[in-house]
């Protein structure tokens, strides 16, 4: 596959090219997508095994992506908080 996004980049026609970057762009994008939702999906295999829980790659995990997974799961806790006191302000407004 990665072969017929090299020949559109290369065809003289201006649009393939244009269609071969977009296409080379998105598959980047989904990569990342992807790993993103691999380390999640990681927190829940605690035993260290290699095979992992719906892992997307082999690849060995890395303190930053600990520390992204770890930021992620601090803005989840403040987002449920914030929710909560919003939702309980209502509650208290309303009767």
């Amino acid at each position: 596959m990665a072969e017929v996004f090299k020949e559109l980049r290369e065809v003289s026609c201006p649009n393939c090219k244009r269609l071969g970057k977009v296409i080379q762009q998105s598959q980047e994008t989904l990569k990342s997508r992807n790993k993103e939702i691999d380390l999640l999906l990681k927190v829940w295999c605690t035993g260290g095994c290699d095979a992992g829980v719906g892992r997307w790659s082999d690849e060995e995990i890395k303190l930053e992506d600990v520390e992204y997974v770890e930021d992620l799961a601090r803005r989840l806790r403040s987002y449920y908080r914030s929710r909560q006191f919003r939702l309980e302000q209502r509650n208290e407004l309303g009767n």
